[in-house]
């Protein structure tokens, strides 16, 4: 196939085999981008699977007894600043107007159901002679790279904050503490180095969330193990988060009845991750509740909370890094967003998973569930652990 400047394919110049649908879809079908054709009027003539997928159709076949028109209708469709992206900028159309090529960038929310998704779409017109014969429309999938540039931006604007305050507060309170110093007034400063102690922390915070997210990225994740007693840690945890979030009361239920061989102090980081994400999504609300149990050869930990809980649309992102739901209309949540992938991440290294259950209004349940011991146990445990 020959192609002017223009990117426009001449019928003319085409091998015969490829001029029919029948050898369209020996070629296209099984490509891993959408494909559809349309004729001269805009009538849909050719639709590969990938196509049809990402438009909604559980089959091309399908999709070819729907106008092109009403297929759009779907759709909300949105260009890169969120603005409405109107019919008659699509790509084909333009296309058919100046029998030249045209490529957007298309943001589509599906009407139903809420789901997301972007494409580049291509339209290149096929001429015999000066008419347009059909125009050849390709959809590629950028859902991924959207996501990841969404996730970065937001991730500067996020972290740029998340180091503003605290740092601010820990200046505001050195001037303070400067002036308290000056006028000899000490019983004044051991409240103040609290207070800055308390921002420091939260910075170390930050930045060994983000370190945790680099390590397990690059595959450096760090995890060592040992031997303990996994009802006491739970214990542990729980009356030492009770002390830090007076205004929820935090039930435990179950208990486990064997030792357990993994990292200690990365399931405490998972289990804290977890209360704190019980508390800061029932605002409205006082119990929480954690549940542990056992089957065969796996702990279950469950953190339920009584809160806002996550739209179904949301569920299956609710472990990408930097995704955060608002709790409050307004109202802005503390963190990088980024807890949840980690603690996710740090379950499956351990050789577990974590899911979620929700209902809106009613409240989220968080569960992860680990294995007993490493699938290789080292031998220095071989002797002292009973199994």
């Amino acid at each position: 196939m020959k192609t002017d400047n223009g990117g426009i394919l001449k019928a003319e110049s085409m091998p015969v085999q490829v001029k029919t649908i029948e050898q369209f879809d020996v070629i296209f079908q099984n490509i891993g981008y959408g494909i559809t054709v349309q004729d001269h009027k805009g009538k849909l003539i050719y639709v590969n699977k990938e196509a049809a997928r990402m438009a909604g159709f559980s089959s091309p076949q399908k999709m070819l007894l729907v106008t092109a028109e009403d297929i759009l209708k779907k759709f909300t469709l949105m260009d890169k600043e969120g603005k409405n992206f109107p019919l008659d900028k699509m790509p084909g159309r333009y296309a058919a107007q100046d029998k030249n090529s045209h490529e957007a960038l298309i943001h589509y929310k599906f009407n139903k159901s809420g789901k997301e998704y972007w494409s580049v779409v291509k339209a290149v017109p096929v001429l015999k002679g000066k008419e347009i014969e059909f125009i050849i429309n390709t959809i590629r999938d950028v859902t991924v790279d959207m996501r990841e540039e969404e996730r970065r931006d937001y991730f500067i604007a996020i972290a740029s904050h998340e180091f503003k305050t605290p740092l601010a507060n820990i200046k505001a309170f050195t001037q303070v503490l400067e002036r308290r110093l000056k006028l000899k007034k000490y019983d004044d400063i051991y409240p103040l180095l609290a207070r800055i102690e308390i921002k420091v922390d939260e910075l170390v915070n930050i930045i060994n969330e983000f370190l945790d997210m680099s390590k397990i990225r690059a595959g450096r994740l760090e995890l060592s193990y040992e031997i303990f007693d996994f009802n006491k840690l739970l214990a542990e945890i729980i009356k030492d988060f009770q002390q830090i979030t007076p205004a929820h009361r935090i039930i435990k239920k179950g208990e486990v009845h064997k030792l357990v061989i993994s990292d200690k102090q990365r399931i405490r980081q998972v289990i804290v991750n977890l209360l704190s994400n019980a508390r800061k999504y029932s605002p409205l609300t006082d119990i929480i509740v954690v549940k542990v149990s056992q089957r065969k050869n796996f702990i279950t930990v469950c953190v339920r909370d009584f809160g806002i809980g996550i739209p179904k649309i949301y569920l299956e992102r609710i472990f990408e890094p930097f995704f955060r739901l608002q709790r409050l209309k307004n109202e802005r949540i503390s963190g990088l967003g980024i807890g949840l992938y980690i603690a996710s991440q740090i379950v499956y290294l351990l050789g577990g998973r974590m899911w979620v259950k929700s209902e809106l209004k009613a409240g989220s349940t968080f569960c992860f569930s680990l294995p007993y011991k490493p699938k290789k146990i080292k031998k220095k445990f071989v002797d002292i652990y009973k199994f």
